[in-house]
Parts: structure tokens; sequence; C-alpha cells
């Protein structure tokens, strides 16, 4: 039945997303660091290049 096939998915989809939510994190901690180092080095935008 439709819901036995998406009971037997349901795990694999949680997986998933604890996988993206952990990679999101990742990103956004390595964004806020870029960010820290451009607001402390006050590059121009030129600079940024």
């Amino acid at each position: 039945s439709t819901k036995k096939k998406v009971l037997s998915i349901l795990p694999v989809c949680v997986f998933q997303i604890d996988c993206l939510e952990d990679k999101l994190s990742h990103c956004r901690q390595a964004l806020e660091e870029l960010d820290f180092k451009l607001q402390r080095e006050e590059l121009t935008p030129e600079r940024r290049y």
C-alpha cells in the first residue's frame, strides 16, 4: 500500500534532512567567519576580489 511505501522511506528522508541541516550549519558558520574577516579587514569592494 501507499502508506507502507511512505513509512519505508521515512527513515531515509529523516536521515537526508539531518545531513542537509548539518551541511547548512557548516555553510552558515563559514559565511559568518568570512563576514567577520571582511568586516575586520574593512576591505574596499575592489580589494575583495
